[in-house]
């Protein structure tokens, strides 16, 4: 049985970046060889977070990873050690969609967790409540 910690997509990124340049224990190679595909994960990672739904951000992994880890065309990378990084500490394809716990997409939250946006928005409130002065209630002035 695996256990998923929920990792803020700051630390996943970071885990991304430090990833690329560390050697696979068995091969000794670098988990990814061509290093200026780095930033492109790293993009990909803060692009993805933020796709609204598990359908769309499952139909994008599958198609980075399948490009990682083949070598049929032109535009695929040839990466299988950092294919299979990718799935066993970053994302989670068990089952039928590929899901991560650092998603924010409003529907492609993990069952038990949150997005951090209401907190986020609350925070704001409170500031803004801050700032103004006390028994301000709000008015809105219109002029033409």
């Amino acid at each position: 049985q695996q256990i998923y910690l929920h990792r803020c997509l700051q630390h996943v990124k970071q885990n991304v970046k430090c990833a690329t340049a560390k050697r696979d224990k068995e091969a000794g190679a670098r988990k990814l060889q061509n290093g200026e595909l780095t930033q492109m994960y790293v993009d990909w990672v803060e692009f993805s977070a933020w796709l609204p739904d598990d359908q769309e951000f499952s139909a994008f992994w599958s198609h980075i990873l399948r490009r990682t880890q083949r070598n049929e065309r032109a535009t695929d990378f040839n990466e299988p050690r950092w294919a299979n990084y990718l799935r066993e500490h970053i994302l989670n394809d068990i089952g039928p969609l590929t899901r991560a716990t650092w998603q924010c997409g409003l529907v492609a939250v993990l069952l038990g967790f949150t997005t951090f946006a209401p907190n986020k928005i609350e925070r704001s409130h409170r500031t803004l409540r801050g700032l103004l002065n006390p028994g301000y209630r709000g008015t809105v002035l219109l002029t033409s």
